[in-house]
């Protein structure tokens, strides 16, 4: 450990931090709590694979995470061990000096002020496949100000019970895609999972493929912010965050397969194509796998919301 990385902790132990943070989350709840940060489900896939048909989205859908989410992961596990702190990143930033420490808290908290307002617009949108009413601006706005009161009372309940509640929704939203695949591997053969974009669709589009998977592997380092209350976080981190990343991809790759055997047509690809596309899987033509793809996508953007708050709320406190 470095003189500055000592002398730095230290500070953290003076008498402005006399209490140490309940260590709340285990390997199981850390699991969980990256799980919804990072990936929440396959639900922003559809986008990617219309943007690069099968074989280009395929291929990605594994490669971004090996020269991406890997090094990230790696970086946030080595950190979250030499310096378990409150607010993670921003908090390792003053190690380079002030200026640094404040632009990146700054930048942090700006990323988390754009950031979290998506997931209660998310949540409005998956409720209007049930409720089309729910379109409207008035109730966008009831659903986002409930969406923030449920998580607001799950976080001040603290965070084991938002390692717990994670860990349960993680089954919830897991499970459907685990059958969609199931049901559709019997459909699946190398030309189709390996079909190149046809030209009726236009060129692959680059920025739109790589965009859309850099942002659903990212926020590793984010996750980072709750390593002060991380049970033995040298060991926790490392084993967790190679977990998740082993289910990030699997949750991603194995429906996107199983989905472009059964529907090759890229126009049926966007956001949350799913729900609409598991009708065509054997046994699922009346439409109950749909329903619970479609909840499953209402509890992600709820549960996105829930672990966003809970980790950049650190981040912010930490900055202050």
């Amino acid at each position: 450990m470095s003189e500055d990385e000592s002398t730095y902790i230290e500070d953290l132990q003076d008498k402005n931090n006399p209490k140490e943070m309940v260590k709340a989350v285990s390997i199981l709840h850390l699991v969980s709590i990256s799980f919804f940060y990072v990936c929440a489900g396959p639900f922003g896939q559809g986008e990617a694979i219309a943007a690069g048909g099968a074989k280009w989205s395929f291929v990605f859908t594994l490669l971004v995470p090996i020269v991406f989410s890997i090094p990230l992961a790696l970086i946030s596990s080595e950190q979250s061990s030499r310096l378990p702190t409150c607010g993670g990143c921003a908090e390792w930033g003053l190690i380079l000096g002030r200026f640094v420490g404040v632009l990146n808290t700054y930048v942090r908290f700006l990323c988390s002020l754009f950031d979290n307002p998506i997931y209660p617009g998310m949540v409005a949108d998956y409720l209007s496949n049930f409720i089309p009413e729910v379109d409207k601006l008035g109730w966008r706005i009831l659903i986002a100000i409930v969406s923030n009161a449920i998580v607001l009372a799950i976080n001040i309940s603290g965070l084991e019970t938002v390692g717990s509640v994670s860990f349960i929704l993680t089954i919830v939203i897991i499970v459907p895609f685990i059958l969609f695949f199931a049901f559709g591997a019997s459909e699946m053969t190398p030309s189709k999972v390996f079909a190149d974009k046809p030209k009726d669709y236009g060129p692959v589009d680059w920025s739109l493929l790589l965009s859309t998977l850099i942002w659903q592997y990212s926020g590793f380092d984010t996750v980072s912010a709750l390593s002060e209350e991380t049970k033995n976080p040298k060991r926790t981190f490392p084993i967790a965050l190679s977990i998740t990343i082993i289910v990030v991809v699997l949750v991603y790759i194995l429906p996107t397969v199983s989905g472009l055997s059964v529907e090759p047509d890229l126009d049926q690809w966007e956001s949350g194509a799913f729900a609409e596309i598991s009708e065509k899987l054997p046994h699922c033509e009346s439409g109950w796998l749909g329903y619970w793809i479609s909840v499953a996508g209402i509890l992600s953007a709820l549960s996105m919301l829930n672990i966003a708050i809970s980790c950049t709320g650190r981040e912010t406190y930490a900055g202050a």
